[in-house]
């Protein structure tokens, strides 16, 4: 059975027509996007070399190079170079330097932009956006204000157990979003966004 963040996120990726990917890995929901709907253009953000050369191997294969733009880099809230742990599980890449939950593997330095700098960039304005970044998905939107306060994208954002999510309800509440719980019985509505047994991911949606 899936898992109801990926059905959910499927279905988003179905009707969008521009996704931007944080924490993309080797590009499965990138991929899929593409495969599914033929409008959509796609940037994916993934910090770790290894698993670049994964997804532009990806890419390649399935005929996706003019439609998918690969940035490896980390996003954070200032621009220049960040140190990021490449864990031994090779989708566990942190900006917590000491491992994510403990992880092992090693430091190294990667490039970092704000989120904002990069959709400057590349003159991208995106629909949809998720953001798996290991617990540092506020770190990420912090450096996206203006995305959010112009832009406004859905999104799909991942709350691990431990995380504090103080400056995530902060941002959402200042830029009007509605937060959802995506859970196996369904999405539930919440008025913040916190750590959720009953499931780690969420749908923010920008309210009118």
């Amino acid at each position: 059975m899936r898992r109801p963040e990926t059905v959910l996120l499927l279905e988003e990726l179905a009707r969008c027509e521009r996704f931007l990917d944080v924490g993309a890995n080797t590009g499965l929901f990138s991929i899929a996007g593409c495969a599914t709907n033929s409008r959509l253009e796609v940037i994916a953000v993934e910090a770790l070399p290894n698993q670049c050369t994964m997804f532009r191997n990806n890419v390649a294969l399935n005929g996706f190079g003019g439609r998918i733009r690969i940035k490896e880099l980390a996003l954070a809230d200032h621009d220049g170079v960040v140190d990021f742990h490449e864990a031994e599980d090779c989708t566990m890449g942190s900006l917590n330097t000491k491992g994510y939950q403990g992880q092992q593997g090693n430091v190294i330095s990667v490039r970092c932009t704000t989120l904002d700098q990069l959709l400057t960039e590349e003159s991208f304005h995106p629909d949809l956006v998720k953001v798996d970044v290991e617990g540092f998905e506020d770190v990420v939107l912090s450096g996206g204000e203006q995305m959010l306060s112009v832009t406004r994208p859905r999104m799909v954002i991942e709350v691990n157990e431990d995380m504090d999510c103080t400056l995530l309800v902060q941002l959402f509440a200042k830029h009007r979003y509605a937060v959802q719980n995506i859970t196996a019985g369904g999405l539930i509505p919440s008025d913040r966004i916190f750590p959720s047994s009953d499931g780690n991911n969420w749908l923010c949606i920008p309210k009118r």
